[in-house]
């Protein structure tokens, strides 16, 4: 499943995502979307160009778009690796549900 990347900067973002905001400024925000891009824990995706790694100008770029709705949209996505999915997996074992 992928989530455009703008929608991270949206403040009804606890609806969106059914879950508690990430409290993060965009410069801090920005960082670590890219360390996790870098990580290989995200992956993006935007028409016509396919997957990949965006540099930090295109993340800059893509929390800047205007979600357009659209069927074939022009917005940049991203999506959690399956490296991610066992991570996060292994954290609500140890959290629990909260995370």
């Amino acid at each position: 499943m992928f989530t455009c990347i703008s929608d991270l900067r949206n403040p009804e973002i606890e609806m969106l995502m059914n879950m508690q905001s990430h409290g993060l400024n965009e410069d801090v925000l920005k960082v670590l979307l890219f360390q996790m891009f870098e990580e290989y824990m995200l992956v993006a995706l935007k028409e016509p160009r396919a997957l990949f790694t965006p540099t930090l100008e295109d993340i800059e770029v893509a929390l800047r778009e205007e979600k357009d709705l659209a069927n074939h949209s022009k917005n940049t996505f991203y999506g959690f690796t399956s490296q991610a999915v066992e991570v996060f997996e292994e954290l609500k074992e140890i959290y629990g549900e909260k995370t």
